[in-house]
């Protein structure tokens, strides 16, 4: 319990306060806008769930926040442009079976580009099963699989703005850790994929509660 305190305490918010002082310190003001309504829209979500959670029983249905940041391995297939691509997002996940379950997970990334060449949002959705091999009281690791959609939109300073999706592959494993009842922490590691190639990693934290 103590180093599941610890992780909430420093790794989850160390991560948010970086990905909100990098998006205020942006210089596009309706970006800015955009990127406040979408956090408070993620807050109100969780805490809605989270209220609700209080008097349901244990069931199938999860609702959590999470937060990422990507590190790229091959420059022409990466992620993204951004040069610090960390974001945010909300995922949604419905257990099939107690070794088995399934989460639909969207997380919005904004920023600079690399090399200050102008900015970018990302939009990443991605549909994964995992699969939990044993189940232990305080933890519980896990395997997983996907596919992940990325959807970019690069606005450079001095050329015409440039949109595409890019389809791609996930492996990865993690640790689900129970704190009270139906609320657990997720630490996850991913490596992907595209065209076949390995593209690079992800480290990933999120809470999730079950209803």
């Amino acid at each position: 319990m103590n180093i599941s305190i610890f992780k909430i305490t420093t790794i989850l918010p160390t991560q948010i306060a970086g990905f909100a002082e990098y998006t205020f310190n942006k210089r596009n003001k309706h970006l800015k806008e955009v990127v406040m309504k979408r956090l408070v829209l993620f807050f109100n979500i969780f805490m809605m769930v989270f209220a609700s959670s209080l008097f349901a029983q244990d069931g199938k249905f999860s609702v959590g926040i999470v937060t990422s940041h990507y590190s790229d391995y091959d420059s022409d297939s990466h992620f993204s442009a951004l040069d610090n691509p960390t974001g945010m997002g909300i995922l949604v996940g419905y257990r099939i079976s107690e070794d088995v379950s399934l989460a639909l997970t969207s997380e919005f990334f904004t920023g600079d580009m690399e090399n200050n060449t102008g900015s970018e949002d990302v939009i990443r959705t991605s549909l994964s099963g995992f699969f939990f091999p044993f189940n232990f009281n305080t933890v519980n690791p896990y395997l997983t699989a996907g596919a992940v959609l990325s959807n970019s939109n690069k606005d450079y300073d001095n050329r015409d703005s440039i949109s595409n999706s890019k389809l791609m592959s996930r492996l990865g494993a993690g640790i689900d850790v129970p704190l009270v009842q139906r609320l657990s922490l997720n630490a996850d590691l991913g490596f992907y994929g595209h065209n076949f190639k390995y593209t690079g990693w992800v480290q990933s934290f999120g809470l999730r509660f079950a209803f």
